[in-house]
């Protein structure tokens, strides 16, 4: 038998403490029952497109005041 720990990803380092206060309960939409990861990672990448979007957006417009 092998015995060896892993090292947790970002991603469960970032969703264990919501975990964590979430268990024992459950949220249920439309008779679903929703997990922390489910929301969470839908959540998180709309805040890496926003910032991604919001970095595209600086660049071009120094990009356009430079032609000025």
């Amino acid at each position: 038998m092998k015995v060896s720990l892993r090292k947790k990803s970002w991603w469960e380092r970032a969703v264990d403490p919501l975990m964590g206060r979430l268990r024992g309960r459950t949220l249920a939409v439309n008779g679903q029952a929703v997990t922390a990861r489910s929301v969470a990672k839908p959540a998180a990448r709309a805040v890496g497109g926003v910032v991604v979007a919001t970095a595209i957006s600086a660049v071009i417009s120094s990009v356009r005041g430079q032609g000025r």
